[in-house]
């Protein structure tokens, strides 16, 4: 073998090492796309799941909070209505007391 064809074929050989070198890049930027698009729809697929527990959880401390206010407004209009109900007694009482007096006065 002469120097050229020695030359020749070391070209040849980094020629063909160049091109496995790229295939090999590319595979692995495939490789790379392929698995940032499975994170993207993995991360987008827990994004909504957890915005629909949000909102669940949102929906029933919401639901949870008015209940309660509305059985506290229940118990406030029962204790009003207490309330008026004895002072009513009481006014009451005091009006057939005062007619009595009236009454044993005359």
């Amino acid at each position: 073998m002469d120097d050229i064809e020695t030359l020749k074929i070391i070209k040849e050989k980094e020629t063909s090492s160049e091109d496995e070198i790229k295939q090999l890049k590319a595979d692995q930027d495939r490789l790379l796309a392929e698995i940032r698009e499975k994170n993207d729809e993995e991360s987008q697929k827990k994004k909504e799941e957890l915005e629909i527990d949000y909102d669940r959880y949102i929906e029933s401390t919401v639901k949870a909070a008015e209940e309660k206010a509305q059985s506290i407004v229940e118990d406030a209009k029962n204790k009003a209505k207490l309330i008026d109900l004895n002072l009513d007694d009481a006014g009451i009482k005091k009006l057939v007391f005062e007619t009595l007096e009236e009454y044993l006065r005359d």
